[in-house]
């Protein structure tokens, strides 16, 4: 499904590892050519679990923009938050309900954050110091491209979606191109016009992002 959704058949096999973890957390975490996941007496649900797999394994595809990984990880952390929720709905393996129910745990979370107006300068150097600031990559970036997908629908007329930005970029980095902000801002421009740029120097500066109703 996901070589479906990132148009990459040919993406080579990935290493799973697990172990028990004698504390009351669930977690994972991407490494080079597969993940790991961390299971302990926490009380995650079987859909959750599923979906934190589903994040780890977008890593795979997906991985970072060039550059500072502190101060670009709204990319990779974000697009792996938004694709662990649409991947398995629209592959059925997640219902309506359960999908919603985790935007809601991603949006309390970017709401109720205590850096939410924090620069991404800023959280990049507190990143690994501070908990709210290791998490604000993951819930804003989820947030920037909830609103960025809702952006591209609107101005195609339901023609085009971020799907489109992500696959532009991923084709760029297998034909040996660009894979960073800048590439980024390239593809956002010609997409959405200076607006696209704008969007995201505001969510990089902190500013609340309120995508707009369904």
């Amino acid at each position: 499904v996901l070589q479906d959704q990132f148009a990459d058949p040919d993406a080579p096999p990935y290493v799973l590892l697990m172990r028990p973890f004698a504390r009351p957390r669930d977690g994972g975490g991407a490494t080079q050519g597969g993940f790991m996941l961390e299971y302990g007496l926490g009380q995650m649900s079987d859909v959750s679990r599923r979906i934190m797999f589903t994040h780890e394994m977008i890593h795979h595809f997906i991985g970072q923009l060039a550059g500072d990984t502190g101060a670009n990880a709204w990319f990779g952390e974000g697009l792996a938050e938004f694709y662990k929720i649409r991947v398995p709905w629209r592959a059925g393996m997640i219902s309506l309900d359960e999908a919603a129910a985790e935007i809601g745990v991603m949006t309390e979370a970017y709401y109720n954050s205590p850096v939410v107006d924090l620069p991404f300068a800023e959280l990049g150097r507190r990143r690994w110091a501070d908990g709210a600031a290791q998490a604000a990559p993951y819930n804003r970036g989820f947030m920037y491209f909830v609103d960025l997908d809702a952006a591209v629908r609107a101005r195609s007329g339901g023609k085009r979606s971020l799907d489109d930005l992500v696959l532009a970029m991923l084709a760029s980095r297998r034909a040996g191109g660009a894979y960073d902000e800048a590439k980024w801002r390239e593809l956002l421009a010609a997409e959405l016009g200076e607006a696209g740029p704008a969007r995201l120097d505001a969510m990089l500066a902190g500013e609340l992002i309120v995508p707009p109703a369904a």
